[in-house]
């Protein structure tokens, strides 16, 4: 478990220097954007002035086209800024109400960014609360199942050599072993699936960690589509504009 642990924490941390990293290069650029767009407008003059001699006007202006204004570049590290504040707090398993707000208002026509209002209200669990509160379930969980399941005859029925059904107990302790270790290696929604394998009055002691876990799961999905486009997205147009 600690090494599925390390390797969960290292993905995340690798995602989160991957984000600092394209910020960085923004600010590194934006430094120097504006001494590069003085001397790219000076380029288009000259260029509109010999277009115009030669009939090839159009030339400059798709050069102009070309070039993302300082504005652009300013918004795109308020962006990463925005979205990286509101994760910051997500993570922490507190509401973000204010942190999406603050990055629905630099995007306001994105329904990706609008649609986290609801978990933002009241945020969702840490991924070390989950499993805190897994334990808990399962202890009950358990306990349930081996109490439905003895008639004063589990001894005997333990002790055969040869028993090929498999118990009640059994089974949901097989399937909470599976959660454990989904939820150990950060797969929120693969322990949810395996304890909706759990039936019966076992079931219920997972009731409450099943709906918080779908949060957790709900929101760690929307913000990793978030970082995707976003993120993704501004690597990209780095990209096009190096190559």
């Amino acid at each position: 478990r600690v090494d599925t642990l390390n390797e969960a924490n290292t993905r995340l941390t690798e995602a989160l220097n991957k984000r600092q990293a394209a910020l960085s290069a923004l600010e590194t650029g934006l430094e120097s954007l504006s001494t590069d767009m003085e001397a790219i407008r000076g380029r288009v003059v000259a260029d509109q002035r010999i277009g115009e001699g030669l009939g090839i006007v159009r030339r400059s202006a798709a050069l102009s086209a070309m070039v993302r204004p300082p504005e652009f570049a300013a918004e795109e590290s308020k962006t990463i800024r925005a979205l990286s504040s509101l994760e910051t707090v997500a993570q922490r398993g507190v509401p973000f109400l204010p942190q999406q707000r603050v990055l629905a208002s630099l995007l306001p026509q994105d329904s990706g960014v609008a649609d986290l209002q609801d978990l933002a209200r009241s945020g969702a669990p840490t991924a070390e609360a989950l499993r805190r509160d897994f334990n808990v379930a399962a202890r009950d969980a358990e306990r349930i199942a081996a109490e439905r399941t003895d008639d004063g005859w589990n001894w005997l029925r333990s002790s055969a050599p040869n028993a090929s059904a498999r118990s009640a107990n059994n089974e949901t302790a097989d399937l909470i072993a599976d959660a454990r270790r989904a939820l150990d290696v950060g797969d929120t929604r693969g322990a949810v699936e395996y304890i909706d394998g759990i039936t019966g009055a076992p079931a219920k002691a997972f009731r409450i960690w099943r709906d918080q876990a779908l949060r957790r799961a709900e929101l760690d999905q929307r913000l990793h589509t978030l970082n995707q486009r976003l993120v993704g997205a501004i690597d990209r147009l780095d990209a096009g504009k190096d190559s």
